[in-house]
């Protein structure tokens, strides 16, 4: 008789905890397209622009980054315009702020394979990228950076999709 009200106590406590705990989880995942420039811009435009695919669980964030080469109204369904896919290293959030790296993106890139997955880059993904970036206004801004070069400034927008939990490479046979 006084178990009921009990377990039904325990359970709404339980409810509200789960709901509390994973806000921030809930707005840090999901697909991130990067917002790139077009041609009637004065700003450079860069020759390739990332798709990130995040998981956020707590102070972690893991997930793959896809990096294509820059097109006019960007699909990441369009396969033919990727130039590599590398899963997220050293994924962390302190203070909302996100910032990981790319685990060994030079393994996946080989420049003489031509057709369908290359996206015709002319250039490797960097061995060192970095990315760091915080949650302003619903959009991840922030910069990534390659070594000692300077940094690039980076906005991405939530785009509807699933995530992608894999890289698998479409050139190997």
């Amino acid at each position: 008789m006084f178990k009921h009200p009990i377990t039904t106590l325990f359970g709404l406590l339980l409810l509200c905890f789960m709901t509390m705990s994973c806000g921030s989880e809930r707005t840090s995942s999901g697909v991130w397209r990067e917002i790139t420039c077009d041609d009637t811009d004065d700003v450079g435009c860069h020759e390739t622009a990332y798709e990130l695919h995040l998981g956020r669980y707590g102070r972690t964030i893991t997930g793959t980054v896809v990096r294509y080469k820059r097109q006019d109204g960007l699909d990441s369904i369009q396969r033919s315009y990727e130039c590599g896919c590398f899963f997220i290293e050293g994924g962390r959030v302190v203070d909302e702020k996100i910032s990981f790296g790319l685990f060994e993106p030079q393994d996946e890139c080989n420049l003489e394979l031509s057709g369908v997955g290359r996206g015709e880059c002319s250039q490797c993904e960097c061995p060192v990228r970095r990315f760091r970036l915080e949650e302003v206004d619903g959009q991840l801004v922030g910069t990534t950076s390659c070594g000692n070069e300077p940094d690039r400034e980076v906005q991405f927008e939530l785009v509807v999709g699933r995530t992608r939990t894999q890289c698998r490479d479409i050139n190997r046979p």
